[in-house]
């Protein structure tokens, strides 16, 4: 794939909305999981640790940033018209890039997320969002 011939455009808009949706997601699974845990008077910091002890928010976690990425590389894919694929994985990246400057300046340290989330989250996020722009693609057997 040659970087020379793509859309950054399309790449913004759907690195953009696949950071908003992951944020809109995220505090969607935040809420739906501290109703689950019960509504207690612990501090703020208190309950954010009794979610980082649950393996399950962390999983609803991924797969809600995952969907999010997918969903970017499927703007990103419909906005640049050709090369769909290649546009949805440069949303991943793009996502990959996000997430390194999330944990480096705006992560909570009160916060721990494991290890193992963050590595399958780097690791799936281009090809999800490769996905994304498959889907937004018009090639036979395309989902859409």
């Amino acid at each position: 794939m040659s970087l020379l011939r793509f859309n950054l455009g399309a790449v913004l808009v759907g690195g953009g909305l696949a950071w908003g949706a992951t944020f809109v997601l995220g505090l969607f699974t935040h809420a739906v999981f501290s109703v689950l845990f019960g509504v207690s008077t612990d501090s703020e910091s208190q309950q954010l640790a009794r979610l980082s002890a649950s393996d399950a928010f962390h999983w609803a976690s991924l797969l809600s940033a995952l969907f999010a990425t997918s969903l970017g590389g499927y703007a990103a894919g419909r906005i640049a018209g050709s090369r769909a694929i290649e546009h949805g994985f440069l949303v991943g990246v793009a996502c990959i890039l996000g997430g390194l400057y999330w944990m480096a300046r705006l992560a909570d340290p009160a916060v721990l997320v494991p290890q193992w989330s963050l590595l399958l989250g780097f690791c799936l996020a281009p090809a999800v969002g490769a996905a994304g722009g498959f889907a937004a693609s018009d090639s036979p057997g395309a989902f859409v």
